[in-house]
């Protein structure tokens, strides 16, 4: 069971790389920070460039308390830092296997994870106030994955899909954090199909509907955005693409969409979600994740992937280099800033926080 399991992850792994892959809310798909990436932040029109050094490593960052501390999460802990000096508050101790996603609530009081032990891939929920962690569902038969919190902080909305077969009944399910149960908001209708997954779903600004994308590999890959409304129980085509969409976010505001598309090139694509129409934010010449919308501003901030050569003692080396840019959410108005990875934005959208990386060299 446990090799069936480890399988299973192998598996889900491959398909989140080369399809629907991390962000900056809780997924990894560049170099994990470790100590030799500087923690640095940066004024959003490239101005007053700050680097606080080389000890604050993380894999998911978020702001909390009027940006006043910043909380990094790795698998094996959870720190909290005062953003002003710098000073670490808190270490807390944790043990998972990976972390596949992570949300914060609205009210900045939760994180919510995604997360494997050495046996199953559960939701979990870690209290910012007392650090206590509690497994929200412990379905050994079942993978949860995708989670994110409704902007009145009393429901998670995460997918699920069975651990042993491609078949089986897939859904975008909730858990109530008053009631403390879940329920079912949408599932697959025909268990037989192959490859028909549900991904990134989103509350909008009034908890009444859902956005996601479905994953369907049925007759050649073929990716969908729809809107689901709760009370109707009925979904609309939003967009339509004859490759992967992913990973999504909504702006605070749900106002838009931002996803990556593989096209050739990839495309970083802004929906907006009041006229359903879609415009390219940028080109991306690599298959890259690393996005972040602000919450203050019209702003996304983006890191683009391009391999290089380096001529270093008459040898060719090709290497990544990772840009940080930033753009309005329509497209315009595209700035470089530096050479970093993992954008976070300060509340007011005013400042961007990164890990300032150059050169890898393959």
């Amino acid at each position: 069971m446990k090799f069936l399991f480890i399988i299973t992850l192998i598996f889900i792994s491959i398909f989140e790389i080369t399809s629907c892959n991390f962000a900056h809310d809780g997924d990894e798909v560049y170099p994990t920070v470790t100590s030799k990436y500087s923690l640095c932040v940066i004024n959003s029109d490239g101005s007053n460039f700050q680097e606080f050094g080389e000890n604050y490593s993380s894999q998911y960052l978020f702001l909390v308390q009027n940006d006043e501390k910043l909380i990094l999460l790795n698998n094996d802990k959870l720190r909290i830092i005062d953003f002003a000096s710098l000073n670490t508050i808190n270490e807390i101790p944790l043990n998972f296997y990976s972390i596949i996603h992570a949300d914060i609530s609205q009210d900045y009081k939760y994180l919510v994870l995604s997360a494997t032990t050495n046996t199953n891939m559960d939701i979990y929920l870690l209290n910012l106030t007392d650090f206590e962690i509690t497994n929200l569902t412990n379905s050994p038969d079942q993978i949860e994955n995708h989670p994110s919190f409704s902007h009145n902080n009393k429901i998670i909305l995460y997918t699920t899909s069975p651990t042993q077969s491609v078949y089986g009944n897939q859904t975008i399910s909730t858990y109530d954090l008053v009631k403390k149960q879940s329920d079912v908001i949408l599932q697959k209708p025909n268990h037989t199909d192959i490859w028909n997954i549900f991904n990134y779903p989103k509350f909008d600004l009034l908890d009444s509907n859902i956005y996601y994308i479905k994953h369907s590999l049925n007759q050649g890959i073929f990716d969908s955005l729809f809107e689901f409304s709760i009370k109707h129980s009925s979904y609309k085509l939003l967009y339509s693409n004859l490759s992967h969409l992913g990973p999504m976010k909504i702006s605070n505001n749900a106002g838009r969409a931002i996803f990556i598309t593989n096209d050739y090139p990839n495309q970083l694509i802004s929906l907006d979600l009041i006229n359903y129409q879609a415009n390219s934010i940028t080109a991306l010449p690599e298959w890259g994740f690393d996005y972040s919308i602000s919450n203050g501003t019209t702003d996304v901030a983006y890191v683009i992937t391009i391999w290089k050569n380096k001529l270093d003692n008459q040898t060719v080396n090709k290497y990544t280099d990772y840009e940080l840019w930033i753009a309005n959410t329509n497209g315009s108005n595209k700035k470089f800033l530096s050479n970093g990875i993992k954008p976070t934005f300060t509340s007011d959208g005013s400042k961007i926080i990164f890990y300032k990386i150059t050169h890898q060299i393959y």
